[in-house]
């Protein structure tokens, strides 16, 4: 799964999320991705458990 940074940047700013994903703010701006739901996101889970 590869995505371009600005991909996921864009998807949360007109979204507000990426795909269901959404992001902690840290000081200074960046961002902390829930690493368990993206490995979720990349094994197929996620898709799993919306459709259920």
């Amino acid at each position: 799964m590869r995505y371009a940074q600005q991909t996921l940047r864009r998807s949360l700013c007109c979204d507000g999320h990426f795909h269901g994903i959404r992001p902690f703010k840290l000081p200074g701006g960046r961002l902390l991705w829930p690493a368990d739901e993206i490995d979720d996101l990349a094994t197929g889970k996620a898709r799993e458990q919306a459709a259920a």
